[in-house]
């Protein structure tokens, strides 16, 4: 008995068809979510970067960091910015290697802070004592 494979290749056929934009449809939904948690990344570091620009201001009006080093921590904020923003115009993200560089580059930059005297500020959640009140 000779089965005739035509039903069995048209079915398969349709079956692909169908399955292609259904996979496409779910890569960009991984994508789209993907960016939105780079996105949250690359504001948690923007809004770093501001904190260690306002620590340099701060150490320069309390006279704890000098006007070279105050130079030299603005230059390395300020190619960064750049570089952050050139890779995410260029790639549309900032790969999670390149996010842990800025920030151990923000870490470095926190730590010489530390060094010339310069306080951090912790906002109200250093206000708080071990046992929950202010």
């Amino acid at each position: 008995m000779k089965l005739n494979t035509l039903p069995f290749v048209i079915v398969l056929t349709i079956s692909e068809v169908v399955s292609v934009p259904i996979a496409a449809a779910a890569q960009v939904q991984d994508m789209h979510a993907a960016r939105t948690e780079n996105g949250r990344e690359r504001d948690a570091l923007r809004t770093r970067v501001k904190t260690v620009q306002a620590r340099v201001a701060e150490g320069r009006r309390s006279d704890k960091v000098t006007r070279t080093q105050a130079g030299r921590l603005n230059r390395q904020l300020s190619q960064l910015k750049a570089s952050m923003t050139k890779l995410n115009r260029k790639q549309g993200f900032v790969s999670a290697a390149e996010l842990a560089s800025y920030n151990r580059a923000l870490g470095e930059m926190d730590v010489a802070l530390d060094g010339y005297g310069v306080p951090r500020g912790y906002g109200k959640d250093g206000l708080m004592t071990t046992n929950g009140t202010r």
